[in-house]
């Protein structure tokens, strides 16, 4: 700022002078200061706001680290058998898990299968290790575990996994079905045939006849399953054969087989060959492949089978009434108490529909039977009176009718039917293929 000139003449009139600061300017209010050295920075006072956050973090982190510790401290599976998801071999499964615990020794084991609980075998290595065995066997299919295992403080650790069961293990069963055991049998080729049922595959079979192995051959049965099942699965059934050629004396085979579990069955038959056609008690059919022995085999053959009955297409066996039986092309032959054989109801078993009785017609060219109410005349009376009559046939059940485009009569034991002959020029009776259809029908295996 500029002022007056004072004492000065030549001075200039006015000069420049320094502004003073206000006093308040100059004069500042006291305030609170910190002095601090070098190096050190200064600290800002705390929001009173933050103190409550700060203790909820703290109370989060002391509560998750004792979690943690008694996470850590619970009991532990491991090893576990057989391991989840996978599936167990053929035979008795073994469940088996190891228990550790860190902490509190284990006190307790309660393992459950399938919902049920079980009671396993407990290996107490130490009191903080404990390992734990069930043995079973499982049917085939998933199944569930659950074991849980407890400490001294009282905690409890689960753990469930499931696994898949092959199911139980079976060796193979043998039956023989050729020759018929303790049968004598012509010289010449003999066939030994075995009848195998397994749950796996074959992997070795072996006929030995005298001491001596033969060649030996394996086939499946048709495809065709056995009744029996391994728990939810299926059984298959094999035939396993040999045709060595033999002469007369008293020979024993036996077969041996091995499947791919390494479960392996043996059988043992024995028969004789005789010197003499005359003196065989069986006899075997080439073109099924089946045995027929005494006395099938003599009534066979003097009532002219193979035109009649045809060829065997069964084994010999014990049906559901307890008769022993075999089934034929046409027909079926049954033992009776007595030790005699008969032809078996075949007729009755097909006529699935009644049939009203007729009057007698009074015609001395037709048959009348009072105990059926039927008649019999033409080529089918015939035939009847010719091959044996009631004692080989039985009772007519029906009159003469049309069938399936062919003149048919249903007898007690056959069907007999019209054909045409070979060359066409004339018609002939034959014997319906019952025994074929009946044994389809109930469910008897056949060649």
């Amino acid at each position: 700022m500029w002022e007056p000139s004072r004492g000065d003449p030549d001075a200039p009139s006015m000069r420049r002078v320094a502004r003073r600061a206000p006093l308040s300017a100059v004069v500042r209010p006291l305030r609170h200061r910190h002095t601090h050295r070098r190096g050190e920075r200064s600290a800002k006072p705390r929001s009173p706001a933050v103190q409550p956050v700060l203790a909820i973090v703290a109370s989060f982190f002391v509560a998750a680290l004792v979690y943690l510790i008694g996470v850590s401290s619970q009991p532990v599976l491991s090893d576990l058998t057989p391991a989840p998801n996978t599936q167990a071999p053929p035979g008795p499964v073994t469940i088996r898990a190891t228990a550790r615990s860190d902490g509190q020794p284990i006190q307790r084991i309660v393992m459950t299968l399938d919902g049920q609980r079980v009671k396993p075998a407990v290996e107490v290595r130490s009191a903080h290790e404990w390992v734990i065995n069930f043995t079973a066997d499982l049917r085939r299919g998933p199944h569930d575990v659950e074991v849980a295992v407890s400490d001294a403080a009282g905690q409890t650790r689960t753990h469930a996994w499931s696994f898949t069961a092959s199911g139980p293990r079976i060796a193979p069963s043998l039956a023989f079905t050729g020759p018929p055991s303790g049968s004598s049998l012509p010289a010449g080729m003999v066939r030994i045939a075995v009848q195998a049922s397994t749950d796996t595959d074959i992997t070795s079979a072996r006929i030995e006849v005298g001491g001596r192995q033969v060649p030996t051959f394996v086939s499946p049965w048709a495809d065709r399953r056995t009744s029996r099942s391994r728990a939810n699965g299926d059984l298959r059934r094999w035939v396993i054969f040999a045709e060595p050629t033999l002469g007369p004396g008293s020979y024993q085979a036996r077969v041996t087989v091995e499947d791919t579990d390494g479960d392996r069955a043996s059988a043992v038959l024995s028969f004789t060959v005789a010197a003499d056609v005359a003196q065989a008690s069986a006899r075997f059919f080439p073109s099924t492949g089946q045995y027929v022995r005494d006395p099938f085999k003599s009534f066979w053959e003097q009532h002219n089978g193979a035109a009649l009955f045809g060829d065997p297409i069964s084994t010999e066996y014990v049906d559901e009434r307890g008769k022993t039986v075999q089934y034929f092309q046409r027909a079926r032959l049954e033992r009776n108490e007595d030790g005699g054989v008969a032809l078996g109801l075949l007729g009755r078993e097909a006529l699935s529909i009644p049939v009203e009785r007729v009057d007698d017609p009074g015609d001395p060219a037709v048959r009348y039977f009072a105990e059926t109410g039927h008649t019999l005349a033409g080529k089918f009376r015939e035939f009847w009176e010719q091959h044996g009559g009631i004692a080989l046939f039985g009772l007519p059940l029906t009159e003469e009718i049309e069938e399936g485009g062919r003149r048919v009569q249903y007898f007690e034991r056959v069907r007999l039917e019209l054909r045409p002959t070979e060359d066409g020029t004339g018609m002939t009776v034959e014997i319906a293929p019952l025994g074929e259809q009946l044994a389809r029908a109930h469910g008897v295996p056949t060649s």
